[in-house]
């Protein structure tokens, strides 16, 4: 199954019974994980504080700059973890932890299961990002943990660990991301892997944009993401060898060149406003002769013949196409479709 009919089957249950999420999503982790690995595109993990205002901003800015990102919703009163409590150690899933001890044999026992956040806020984040879910850009998946349990004491679970979320048939304890006395887990892995600099860049441009009037753009300027991304990655450059503040490079540079690219739009679209014109009034002309030399049934199967059809309009229509191609080769062109969406509401 691929992530977005893993996605759409994971929405419908959340509907139905949030309950049913992560059994479910454990049901297909092999068949999801095989085509994870396969796949070739710019992959990413993040965990979201669905707590912040901008959780949806990160995560939009995520699919702007991955072509495949995988959602780990966290919300920090509202989080919940599952497990099989009676599972002997180590015997349904297989532990591991890089050959670090960070519990004693005898005394406690491990146990690998899942985290996610409430029903509540589960259904939110699935109704949220559907279009992004059925455009197969995303796939919302359970945290896998790892629980320290101690039945000799009154707080059961003594402490919680991540484990690494793209092995199938095992729990392997990332480094450095722990939880210790059932507190929540602490938001570090919701650190971009992408530098903090181009979030900055970027997040003001896509902040404000329905998520799904972002994922239709996301589609369908699929094929310029590339030369945008790279065009990124050389602004980040700029900005640290000239030691420039992100938002002043923003403001100064990227700016400029989106709004250039709105006065060309907008020159372009008025040349091909007026040409049609100019086209369909001479269309009008020869449907005019056409009734006055052959009475009414030669007219109309003039005006079917040259119609839209005629050679004027269609040579107006790709230059027009020409044109906008043209536009499309600036990477910021993607930055500044997206805007467009924003002045539009």
């Amino acid at each position: 199954m691929t992530p977005a009919e893993i996605g759409k089957k994971l929405h419908d249950l959340v509907k139905n019974n949030s309950h049913d999420f992560s059994p479910y999503y454990s049901e297909h982790e092999s068949d999801f994980l095989e085509w994870f690995k396969s796949f070739e595109g710019y992959k990413t993990d993040i965990r979201v504080n669905m707590a912040e205002s901008q959780s949806l901003e990160k995560i939009k800015f995520a699919t702007l700059m991955s072509d495949f990102t995988s959602i780990f919703p966290y919300h920090p009163s509202k989080f919940l973890y599952t497990w099989d409590h009676f599972d002997p150690l180590f015997r349904a899933r297989k532990i591991v932890f890089g050959g670090k001890s960070i519990y004693k044999r005898g005394e406690s026992e491990l146990h690998a299961g899942y985290g996610s956040v409430s029903d509540e806020v589960l259904e939110q984040v699935f109704d949220e990002l559907s279009p992004l879910i059925d455009a197969g850009k995303v796939m919302i998946r359970p945290e896998k943990a790892i629980f320290s349990l101690d039945l000799r004491k009154e707080t059961l679970v003594t402490g919680i660990f991540l484990a690494n979320p793209n092995y199938a048939e095992k729990w392997e304890f990332i480094d450095g991301i722990a939880e210790q006395d059932s507190h929540p887990v602490t938001d570090k892995i919701s650190e971009f892997n992408m530098n903090q600099q181009v979030s900055e860049l970027l997040i003001p441009f896509i902040s404000g944009v329905s998520v799904s009037d972002f994922a239709k753009i996301l589609i369908d300027e699929e094929d310029i993401l590339s030369s945008f991304r790279a065009q990124i990655k050389i602004y980040l450059e700029q900005i640290r060898k000239g030691d420039i503040n992100a938002s002043e490079f923003r403001e100064d540079v990227i700016r400029p060149k989106i709004d250039t690219i709105g006065r060309k739009f907008k020159h372009v679209a008025n040349m091909h406003k007026i040409e049609i014109a100019g086209a369909s009034l001479a269309t009008v002309g020869l449907s005019l002769l056409s009734f006055t030399q052959t009475g009414l049934a030669g007219a109309l199967s003039q005006i079917v013949g040259i119609g839209l059809g005629s050679t004027g309009f269609l040579k107006s229509e790709t230059e027009y196409q020409a044109e906008i191609e043209k536009l499309k080769d600036v990477p910021e062109y993607l930055l500044w479709r997206i805007n467009q969406l924003k002045t539009r509401g």
